[in-house]
């Protein structure tokens, strides 16, 4: 990945720009994070066969992934696994070859914090979803579930031009009837 980092605690992954990763997210956070911020990071064209633009894993306490701009992952966008807990909030993610945020749960018998691994709880909210080639939020969670809410994914234009770093943007508002 073009930033990976473990045991993030207390810490603040802040106004990067991540462009053309070969083989991995733009930011991955492995392991242990708590009370951790990855924010306002542009993420550009990453080729990942997995994950996504950001990936959070195997981490069971609270982290906050917000106001970063991921576009043209050949994977998804916000990737987790093996993590609970998390806020994904006001990301824009667009033209990922995957959904827009996964939340693939628990696959490994892994402890952290000397505790079996949990999964789900997770906040995604606030996102705006721009041409993801599949669904916008998935979840496999077999445990808690997530709340997903007041995520844009509709009547949305938008263009970026990667050499530039300049993202245009616009809601169609949609018609009332009464």
């Amino acid at each position: 990945g073009g930033i990976k980092t473990h045991i993030n605690t207390n810490c603040l992954i802040r106004a990067n720009l991540i462009a053309g990763t070969l083989h991995g997210p733009g930011i991955w956070m492995d392991w242990a994070n708590a009370n951790s911020r990855c924010t306002r990071n542009v993420i550009l064209d990453t080729h990942t066969q997995f994950n996504g633009g950001i990936f959070i894993e195997a981490s069971p306490r609270p982290n906050l992934i917000d106001s970063n701009f991921i576009w043209g992952s050949t994977a998804g966008g916000i990737y987790e696994h093996d993590s609970a807990n998390q806020t994904f909030a006001h990301n824009f993610i667009g033209r990922a070859a995957g959904a827009a945020v996964l939340l693939n749960g628990k696959i490994t018998d892994r402890r952290i914090y000397g505790q079996p691994i949990t999964d789900g709880s997770h906040r995604v909210t606030g996102n705006v979803f721009f041409e993801n080639a599949k669904n916008q939020v998935v979840e496999k969670s077999k445990s808690q579930k997530s709340a997903v809410e007041a995520n844009l994914g509709e009547n949305i234009t938008a263009t970026c031009d990667m050499k530039k770093c300049e993202l245009e943007w616009s809601v169609k508002r949609s018609e009332e009837r009464r």
